[in-house]
């Protein structure tokens, strides 16, 4: 085996872990909202949270991420004569392609969420609720209800006891790590996809100078020069 062929298998098994890693942080994100506790309401939940829609895309990308990647390695490790590098190429930079776009969106999210913190400088986001109305006579009975705070400015109208919510910068940090599988990722399947190419010939044949043509050729060459010696 060649030492190019032996370069683009180590890829590809960086490759897979990678991915398995992008699936794994893909799912500890899914489901979860920005602030904690959560909105609560079916609209505000979608708002303020990682939505079940975006949930459902960032877990079936990575398993197709994992599917491609032992796609890629199953045509590697396989027989020679069983390579189609162009499709390895494609798959390759297919996915490296959208990498990109979930690195993006995964960066942006981390921002978006240091943003909001920022914008509440130690405040709270404020949502009334039947709960916190509870105990809506007092700081003193709106304290003792779990996530409730009193509202001193009113922001709310008449109602004073609240719900009160921070953001969670867990999020931010997952987000962080999510990008940075993404960014790896890409990077890497894309790099792949140009070695492959750049490295066909050797790892088609198992060999820079070695293939079936020119063996073939290089025999017909021979045994013309036998004949014109024999004659």
């Amino acid at each position: 085996m060649s030492a190019k062929l032996a370069a683009v298998k180590a890829l590809t098994v960086i490759i897979i872990l990678l991915s398995i890693g992008h699936f794994v942080s893909s799912i500890m994100i899914s489901r979860n909202c920005y602030v904690k506790p959560c909105y609560e309401g079916h609209g505000l939940e979608l708002l303020w949270s990682v939505n079940i829609g975006r949930s459902f895309r960032l877990i079936v990308f990575s398993l197709i991420n994992i599917a491609t990647s032992l796609y890629v390695a199953r045509g590697l490790f396989g027989s020679p004569q069983g390579r189609k590098l162009g499709l390895l190429i494609g798959a390759l930079f297919a996915m490296g392609f959208f990498m990109g776009f979930f690195t993006f969106s995964a960066t942006a999210a981390t921002g978006m969420i240091s943003n909001l913190n920022a914008h509440l400088n130690g405040e709270y986001f404020k949502q009334p609720t039947e709960l916190c109305l509870q105990g809506n006579a007092n700081r003193t009975s709106c304290g003792e209800i779990k996530n409730c705070v009193w509202d001193d400015v009113g922001s709310t109208g008449d109602t004073r006891c609240v719900r009160g919510m921070l953001v969670d910068l867990e999020m931010s940090t997952k987000f962080k790590i999510l990008a940075i599988f993404c960014g790896l990722l890409g990077s890497i399947q894309l790099f792949t996809a140009f070695l492959i190419y750049t490295w066909r010939q050797a790892i088609i044949y198992g060999s820079q100078f070695s293939s079936p043509f020119l063996d073939a050729e290089t025999t017909e060459y021979k045994s013309i020069q036998r004949r014109e010696n024999l004659d």
